[in-house]
């Protein structure tokens, strides 16, 4: 499954006690946004481009499921405290 299409460029990293190389890349902007620029670490399991590119996909779907699980959590304390106001204006109609 192709997850995105683009160039990731490879360094070599000298000094590094942790890697040997680093993966970069930038998603171009769009709908008003700046370019994102991506940089990777290949530390295992991450010892290719894609292997890179799947490990930041992963990371950014899983900081957008934290702040989803956030915001559920706020509305549904909102809509519990105010359960009795919100049944009163939509009461239930009869089937």
């Amino acid at each position: 499954m192709r997850v995105w299409d683009g160039v990731v460029e490879t360094f070599q990293l000298e000094g590094n006690s942790r890697a040997k190389r680093a993966y970069a890349w930038v998603t171009p902007a769009s709908q008003g946004k700046e370019p994102e620029y991506k940089i990777v670490l290949g530390v295992p399991p991450v010892n290719s481009a894609q292997e890179a590119v799947r490990a930041a996909v992963l990371a950014d779907f899983k900081k957008l499921v934290k702040s989803l699980r956030k915001f559920w959590t706020k509305a549904s304390k909102i809509l519990r405290s105010n359960w009795d106001t919100i049944n009163c204006a939509f009461p239930r109609l009869p089937y």
